[in-house]
């Protein structure tokens, strides 16, 4: 809301403020973004720490395994992951 000062002839001092006289400004509108779907790249790099706590978890109860292949075979399939989501997610854009 503005304001817009008027002055008094009959005072010589600084001008007056009319607060009857006000303007408002228009309501500006913002069009909703569209939904948004969820990424991928996001979803597979949850499950990869997710599989790391998991194997955290059976590192600390006893369990034995290899982690140079099992780092190997996450990363692995985080990769083969990353490569069908993109190319599903393209098939959808056509």
């Amino acid at each position: 809301m503005t304001t817009e000062p008027t002055s008094d002839a009959t005072t010589d001092g600084p001008p007056t403020v009319d607060t009857t006289k006000t303007t408002t400004a228009p309501a500006v509108t913002t069009p909703n973004p569209p939904a948004r779907s969820v990424r991928t790249g996001t979803v597979i790099w949850g499950l990869v720490l997710t599989i790391c706590g998991v194997g955290m978890v059976a590192a600390a109860t006893g369990r034995h395994f290899d982690l140079g292949l099992a780092v190997i075979v996450v990363v692995g399939a985080a990769g083969l992951a990353l490569l069908i989501g993109s190319l599903v997610s393209a098939g959808r854009r056509r």
